[in-house]
């Protein structure tokens, strides 16, 4: 009896594996992103505008069993750009400046070329890194 509880034990925690996992992505409001630039006037950034160029567009990594083999999916809610120009936008505000929609003095774009998490998976949790 011991030996099968321990079996469904050890088969269910592998199959956390195996579950696709969606995560909420986004800058840590309590974090200020302070640089150079905070020390100038005022400047009026445009929204900035990021595009998806990674290869995978379906995932941002991969869940992996014990033995190193992916197994499942790590999506993220919002578009891979949209958490990229979000971030821009709060390094922006934390530096004392504007990001408009208009009568911008600087804009910012780009491509996003990788943006990937790996797991690191302990015995009780795991860490995306």
């Amino acid at each position: 009896m011991k030996k099968i509880f321990v079996l469904i034990a050890v088969g269910l925690l592998q199959a956390c594996a195996f579950t696709d996992a969606q995560l909420d992505i986004g800058a840590n409001p309590d974090s200020d992103i302070v640089g150079p630039v905070s020390e100038a006037d005022v400047i009026k950034f445009k929204l900035p505008e990021m595009e998806d160029a990674r290869d995978d567009k379906q995932r941002i990594g991969w869940k992996k069993n014990g033995y190193g083999q992916n197994t499942a999916d790590i999506t993220s809610l919002l578009p891979v750009e949209d958490i990229v120009e979000n971030a821009f936008v709060e390094a922006i505000k934390d530096n004392g400046h504007e990001a408009v929609m208009d009568n911008a003095e600087v804009a910012i774009t780009g491509t996003v070329d990788r943006f990937w998490f790996e797991t690191d998976t302990n015995f009780w949790t795991v860490e995306f890194i």
